[in-house]
C-alpha cells in the first residue's frame, strides 16, 4: 500500500509499489476536497478499483458540519446510506441516525 501527494493537494491510497497515480486502477481511495464547492471533505473510491460504472463516496464531511456514510449529501448531522450495489450516491437506500 502506497500513500501518495499530488500536486492537487489529493491524497491516494494504492496498492503495490508505485511512484505516481498514473495508473488510476491501482487507486484503492482518494482523500480531497469535493470538487464542486471545495469546502467539504471527502473519501473516494473509484469505480476502477472496484470494477463498477460509479465511483463511491465511502465517507464525506460537509462545510456544515454533517458526515455522511455511503453519500455525499448527509440531510442529518450522521447520515449512513447503503451503497454497496453500483449505484449512484442518490439512488442509495437511507438510514437516519440522528
Amino acid at each position: 500500500m502506497s500513500l501518495i501527494l499530488n500536486h492537487q493537494n489529493k491524497m491516494y491510497f494504492m496498492s503495490g509499489s508505485v511512484l505516481t497515480p498514473a495508473s488510476h486502477s491501482l487507486v484503492s481511495a482518494i482523500f480531497e476536497l469535493d470538487p464542486k464547492d471545495r469546502k467539504s471533505f471527502q473519501i473516494r473510491i473509484p469505480a476502477q478499483s472496484f470494477g463498477g460504472n460509479h465511483d463511491r463516496i465511502a465517507f464525506y464531511v460537509s462545510s456544515s458540519g454533517f458526515i455522511g456514510v455511503g453519500t455525499k449529501n448527509p440531510t442529518t448531522l450522521f447520515d449512513v446510506r447503503n451503497n454497496a450495489e453500483d449505484v449512484e450516491a442518490s439512488g442509495s437506500s437511507k438510514s437516519e441516525v440522528f
